[in-house]
């Protein structure tokens, strides 16, 4: 089995055991992954690269929004509206080829995933502790 093989097997054997929350995290991870090489490829002139990475954080993004439970957070629109702006931006920076709008996406990007990083760190130490109510 090559080197590559063995990492999408540990890859998918990752995301098979993981909870709700750590695929949120993943997800989050893979998005940026796509971006960063959005945007590096765009930079080397690469345009079929850069349209498929960008394709697949789009992909993802639409993945994250459909996950959103409106009927139970009250902050799911306004999380919905956020990634409409980014799939706009996703989307102006591989029809015009343009850095800029990836420059924009990128820190919201690493914004959520670190605030669902902790939360979910949160969740896993809460659910760790022994029930002290008696």
């Amino acid at each position: 089995m090559s080197l590559s093989n063995q990492v999408q097997k540990y890859q998918l054997v990752q995301i098979e055991s993981s909870s709700p929350e750590a695929l949120v995290v993943l997800a989050y991870d893979a998005l940026l992954k796509f971006l960063y090489t959005g945007k590096t490829c765009m930079a080397e002139g690469s345009i079929e690269k850069t349209h498929e990475a960008l394709k697949k954080a789009q992909i993802l993004i639409l993945e994250l929004n459909s996950a959103l439970k409106v009927d139970v957070w009250a902050g799911a629109a306004d999380l919905q509206r956020l990634y409409e702006y980014m799939l706009t931006e996703i989307r102006a920076a591989n029809v015009d080829k343009k850095p800029e709008p990836l420059e924009r996406v990128i820190p919201m990007v690493h914004q959520l995933r670190d605030a669902w990083n902790d939360a979910y760190k949160q969740l896993q130490a809460q659910r760790k502790k022994p029930n002290s109510q008696g």
